[in-house]
C-alpha cells in the first residue's frame, strides 16, 4: 500500500503536477490506524496535513502528525451536509471489494525463490491464515491479491487462493490483515469475522 502511494505521488510530479493531495482512507481507529497514517505522512514528507473532523482517534493522530518536523497540520469542522457511513457500513464496502478483487481465484502454489517478498506471514501461533497477499509485476505495480494459506518452508512457496497472474508476479507483499474468502476481515485471535 505505501509503495503504491509512493509511485503515484512520484509519477505525479514526474508527470509535472505543482500539488499533489493525497486523500487517505477514513480508517482512523486504533494503533495500527495511527502507525500507518504516520508511516504515510513521513513517507510522503508533506507541507501541509488537513485533518477534517474532531473524533478522538482523529486528534490523536493530528497530535502525532504535529510531532513531525516541517509538517503543518490545519484541522478544518466537518460540514453538517456530510454525514459519516456507519462502521458496518464501512465494513460491508470493504469486503465486497476484497470479494471482487478475489473472485475467479483459486488454490495454487506460488515459488517464493527469485522473488522479491516484503513483510512477513509468520505469526506466534503459526502462518496467519488468510493473511492479505499482495503479487507486483517488475515496476512494483499491483498485479493482483490472494489470501495465504499455508506456507512450504522447506520448499520455499507459499499456497495462497490467488487469480493465474499471480504465477507471473515478480514480487509478493504480505500485508497486515486476514480475510475469509467472502473478504470480509477475520479477528486472528478468534478465528472469527470482526463485528
Amino acid at each position: 500500500m505505501l509503495s503504491g502511494l509512493i509511485r503515484a505521488v512520484t509519477e505525479a510530479e514526474a508527470g509535472g503536477a505543482r500539488a499533489v493531495v493525497v486523500d487517505t482512507t477514513g480508517w482512523v481507529d486504533g494503533d495500527a490506524a495511527l502507525a500507518l497514517k504516520v508511516a504515510k505522512i513521513e513517507l510522503l514528507a508533506p507541507v501541509h496535513v488537513v485533518a477534517i473532523g474532531d473524533s478522538k482517534p482523529l486528534r490523536r493522530i493530528a497530535a502525532a502528525v504535529g510531532d513531525l518536523s516541517g509538517v503543518e497540520v490545519a484541522r478544518l469542522a466537518t460540514a453538517d451536509s456530510i454525514t459519516t457511513k456507519p462502521p458496518a457500513l464501512r465494513r460491508q464496502y470493504r469486503a465486497d471489494r476484497f470479494a471482487e478483487a478475489l473472485a475467479g481465484s483459486n488454490l495454487r502454489w506460488i515459488d517464493m525463490r527469485g522473488r522479491a517478498v516484503q513483510g512477513t506471514a509468520d505469526a506466534p501461533g503459526g502462518d496467519r491464515v488468510g493473511l492479505l497477499t499482495g503479487f507486483q509485476d517488475r515496476r512494483h505495480h499491483l498485479v493482483c491479491i490472494g489470501l495465504l494459506r499455508s506456507i512450504d518452508r522447506k520448499g520455499g512457496r507459499i499456497l495462497v487462493q490467488a487469480p493465474e497472474a499471480a504465477e507471473s508476479a515478480t514480487g509478493i507483499v504480505f500485508g497486515d490483515i486476514c480475510l475469509g474468502s467472502d473478504g470480509r476481515q477475520i479477528d486472528e485471535t478468534h478465528g472469527a469475522d470482526r463485528p
